[in-house]
């Protein structure tokens, strides 16, 4: 699998605070990837190390291929770090005119009026920014991030400031571009609802070091249990061995996938154990981060 961004062994301290520990990270090309951690992760950090904006002193990045961040590099990648502000005094489409003036894309980027019609701002195109809510200007920088059609898009908490409708829209927007544009979308939130509901791996960070790395799926379906009251409990632990614990008033709790569920249970009849209640619990997502950042090393 071709990996768009390769991270190795990246270090950054910011006086006495270590902000990334000799960080290593491949993310691979397409779909949407989250780096997931609570505030001060390094999750910032690392996507303006990767952006050029701050150096590592450690360690080697690689961007499409390329180490550095020559400006045909960063042609082919859109943007969005934190809560952007833009010159004031201009419209919508004002900004998106005059940045693509100076990155030299005027006449090669995406139409601006189709831009602003995607990102949802096209009643405010003349507009002045001035006047733009947070979560307007958060949409008025994916526009800006979208202006030279990227090939990469890194986003850093881009719902941030968002009504619930604004989130939707976003998240529909993004899974768009990954899906039918073939934009590799890396994101960073400390949100766990948005990164299970919007992506397709996922690199869990704790204090500047990888925690977890995978599958959103994987992650979902760790934690994943059956509750069944039965009886004799004794002879069901016994059939079902280690991956089986008993609980109270004639429980047992089977650490086992929906798709497991008619196994145990056969195996369960078959064995002369009778079941009068069976109950299926989705992973504890919130369970599941919690303990990879609290077991990652410090």
């Amino acid at each position: 699998m071709t990996a768009v961004l390769e991270i190795a062994d990246v270090s950054k301290a910011f006086g006495t605070t270590q902000a990334l520990s000799n960080f290593s990270l491949s993310i691979p090309e397409g779909g949407v990837y989250g780096l997931l951690g609570p505030n001060g992760a390094g999750k910032s950090t690392l996507l303006r190390i990767v952006l050029g904006l701050i150096r590592a002193d450690n360690g080697q990045v690689k961007l499409l291929g390329e180490a550095g961040t020559s400006p045909a590099l960063l042609r082919r990648t859109g943007s969005l770090i934190e809560t952007p502000n833009f010159w004031p005094s201009l419209t919508a489409r004002g900004v998106l005119d005059t940045l693509g003036r100076l990155s030299g894309q005027a006449d090669r980027g995406k139409p601006i009026d189709a831009i602003l019609e995607r990102v949802g701002i096209a009643d405010a195109a003349d507009r002045k920014v001035h006047g733009f809510s947070v979560g307007m200007k958060q949409r008025l920088g994916l526009a800006a991030a979208l202006l030279t059609g990227p090939e990469v898009l890194i986003l850093d908490e881009p719902t941030n400031g968002m009504d619930p409708n604004g989130v939707t829209e976003m998240r529909r927007l993004l899974r768009e571009l990954a899906d039918t544009d073939g934009v590799t979308v890396i994101l960073s939130s400390h949100n766990l609802d948005e990164v299970q509901r919007l992506c397709d791996r996922v690199a869990i960070m704790d204090h500047g070091r990888l925690a977890f790395e995978g599958a959103v799926a994987d992650m979902a379906s760790a934690g994943e249990h059956f509750t069944l009251t039965v009886s004799p409990v004794d002879k069901a632990l016994t059939i079902l061995g280690a991956k089986a614990r008993a609980g109270e008033g004639g429980t047992i709790t089977v650490d086992a996938a929906r798709a497991d569920a008619p196994g145990v249970i056969r195996a369960l009849v078959e064995g002369g154990v009778d079941i009068t209640e069976a109950k299926w619990a989705g992973a504890d997502l919130e369970a599941f981060f919690f303990a990879q950042t609290k077991g990652a090393t410090r």
